[in-house]
């Protein structure tokens, strides 16, 4: 697993994951954005790297998770839904964004912030197989 990205709208979010990261042996890099429309931008264009994991946030401004999932299915049909492998990092625990969540056969995982070490390995592993 080379590069990962993370989407959501909170720096600190950002720092503690790229600290969680950096000691991960399997994730090279981390590419984070704030937007989630800037990170549609970025999927779209030929010469990325390859992604190996999406770290999505819910409740972002300009374009929520569901927002950001709904643009990605339509704007890269084939590239999207066969590769991607999104994992939802929330706060929030409400029952209907779990629900909503179910209803997208890319998301992997609906987990809550913080993460730790122990719940990205995991998440690391079963995205490896």
């Amino acid at each position: 697993m080379k590069t990962v990205l993370l989407i959501d709208d909170d720096e600190m979010d950002h720092f503690f994951f790229k600290r969680l990261v950096s000691k991960s042996p399997v994730i090279e890099d981390v590419i984070c954005f704030q937007y989630a429309d800037e990170a549609l931008d970025f999927l779209a264009k030929d010469n990325r790297p390859a992604i190996s994991v999406i770290f999505l946030d819910i409740n972002m401004p300009r374009m929520n998770g569901f927002e950001f999932l709904e643009e990605a299915q339509r704007l890269l049909p084939d590239s999207f839904e066969q590769k991607a492998v999104v994992v939802m990092v929330t706060s929030s625990l409400a029952p209907e964004d779990q629900e909503q969540a179910a209803k997208f056969d890319v998301i992997k995982a609906y987990l809550n912030k913080p993460l730790d070490a122990e719940t990205l390995a995991k998440v690391v592993e079963d995205a490896s197989s």
